[in-house]
């Protein structure tokens, strides 16, 4: 065997210095890991402080709540009819919201009661929007809003209260009598703060919110040389200013609302013809009803506009007509009946007539009469079908071929 040499040994031996220089580079890379992990706490800890602060802003104990009461299991359906006089149901998702004299009770598809709220008012009214279910007392001077596993806001004003309404993004706007002018208009954001008022001579008939709750048009009301002209006037809450406004002349509007997210427009119902009008105040589609009579009317999700019109206006010939957001004419079929109501859901529309129940596909080309006795009111929510009977709440659901 070959013998190394010394000097050859010495060489292949680490010198103290390249040590030094080992050892330094292994601290310095823990001292770098180290400064990373601490820097991932910090981020971490700031990460929790935040979602604590804003907690209450993106509500989303609020929506976890929701989404354990919607899908908490039940006895299923039907249930027992709670005490008081019913005044209106409303959808709340899938879910169904029913108002009484003394209560506003939520139930989910699976039968279970998940909230049930003492109001207390003379006239109440609810509308619901997306989660959130609003009510006031029209006359009155409270209000509030309810989710379907608790409250969220409740007000009273200083004067009764007119009208109001609620956005899907959870904004709220209240018209009110006012001391000095005849009508307040006043706009709540999604967290309940006071965002925008505003007191008018004119006399306010109508409010509508946009989908994401920048801003908001108004109707009222003008006697103009012995006829009655409406006026749509648009506000955006960044001006003091009306952004845009339009005279609908000898007309008298019933409904409007926002449809679109990017660049919304207003779906206007008046007692003469619907229209589209933009937030520049210009007239961009209508369709007139031709001396018919407005029946019942209501708005679909896709922007769409169902219309049931009284041909001689005593309620016994009427046309059903189906509009898409463009105010197109997808469909029509004549209803030879008295309709008591006409409620849609998600793709589909109700007629309750004489004890019986239709459901119509969007365009009205398909139809289904449903098999069911004893309800004398209805509530289509999401692709469910809630019915009220002496008794009972109960639930079905229309063929599938209905919805669209």
């Amino acid at each position: 065997m070959k013998k190394r040499d010394r000097n050859e040994q010495f060489d292949q031996i680490p010198q103290a210095d390249e040590l030094a220089k080992v050892r330094k580079q292994r601290q310095r890379k823990r001292f770098w890991q180290r400064v990373a992990a601490l820097v991932l706490a910090c981020a971490a800890v700031w990460g929790v402080l935040f979602l604590r602060k804003d907690i209450a802003r993106l509500e989303l104990g609020m929506r976890l709540s929701d989404l354990m009461a919607s899908y908490s299991s039940g006895n299923g359906y039907p249930v027992d009819l709670p005490s008081g006089r019913v005044l209106n149901t409303a959808a709340v998702g899938k879910d169904f919201a029913l108002l009484t004299d003394t209560n506003l009770n939520l139930y989910n598809s699976q039968g279970k009661l998940t909230g049930i709220y003492e109001h207390g008012y003379t006239t109440p009214i609810c509308l619901a929007n997306g989660d959130r279910v609003l009510t006031y007392d029209r006359g009155g001077k409270r209000l509030r809003v309810d989710s379907r596993s608790q409250q969220l806001f409740s007000k009273e004003l200083d004067y009764s209260i007119v009208t109001a309404n609620i956005a899907s993004s959870g904004h709220i706007a209240v018209v009110s009598d006012a001391k000095y002018y005849e009508n307040c208009i006043t706009v709540y954001d999604s967290e309940y703060d006071e965002i925008y008022i505003r007191e008018t001579a004119r006399l306010i008939t109508g409010v509508a919110l946009e989908t994401k709750g920048g801003g908001m048009a108004t109707a009222d009301l003008n006697a103009v040389g012995g006829r009655l002209d409406s006026t749509v006037t648009f506000f955006s809450f960044t001006s003091e200013e009306p952004v845009a406004s339009v005279v609908l002349s000898d007309q008298v509007v019933l409904s409007m609302e926002f449809v679109g997210r990017e660049e919304p427009v207003l779906q206007v119902i008046t007692d003469q013809q619907a229209l589209v009008i933009n937030q520049q105040g210009r007239i961009i589609a209508s369709f007139g009803f031709d001396g018919l009579f407005v029946n019942r009317f209501a708005n679909n999700k896709a922007g769409g506009i169902f219309l049931l019109l009284d041909e001689l206006g005593d309620g016994n010939r009427l046309q059903l007509m189906s509009l898409d957001s463009s105010l197109n004419l997808l469909g029509s079929v004549h209803i030879e009946e008295r309709v008591q109501d006409m409620r849609i859901g998600d793709g589909f529309l109700c007629l309750y007539s004489g004890g019986k129940i239709s459901c119509w596909s969007r365009d009205l080309s398909q139809s289904q009469n449903m098999d069911i006795q004893g309800w004398y009111n209805i509530q289509p929510a999401g692709q469910n079908l809630y019915g009220i009977t002496a008794n009972t709440i109960e639930l079905t659901h229309p063929e599938e071929e209905l919805v669209l």
